[in-house]
């Protein structure tokens, strides 16, 4: 049976993703088959993207917004704009991985 998330906030990586991206970014909610925070981003021009970042990054005994850094995730939303793209961040084997899929 899927969690609900944990009480720990996201404000940090939704603060980080802000930044990167101003005045693009909401905190869509919780996805429980997915156990994903979910954000979208919608860039100029139409284009948008769905990120879902696992409840274990989230939650990680690490820095969750040093771990979305160091797992490039920003470089791989910029490197995707003109399309729509959905981006699935979960923590394996103890360090962070992107993945992306086209989205519709």
């Amino acid at each position: 049976m899927p969690q609900q998330p944990s009480p720990q906030p996201v404000d940090a990586v939704q603060q980080y993703l802000e930044r990167e991206f101003p005045d693009q970014v909401r905190h869509a909610g919780w996805e429980p088959e997915l156990q994903s925070h979910v954000f979208e981003i919608a860039h100029e021009g139409g284009d948008h993207h769905q990120v879902l970042i696992g409840e274990d990054v989230v939650q990680s005994n690490r820095d969750a917004v040093g771990e979305l850094r160091e797992s490039e995730l920003v470089e791989y939303l910029r490197e995707a704009r003109g399309q729509t793209r959905r981006f699935h961040v979960r923590k394996e084997e103890g360090a962070v991985h992107v993945r992306s899929t086209k989205f519709t």
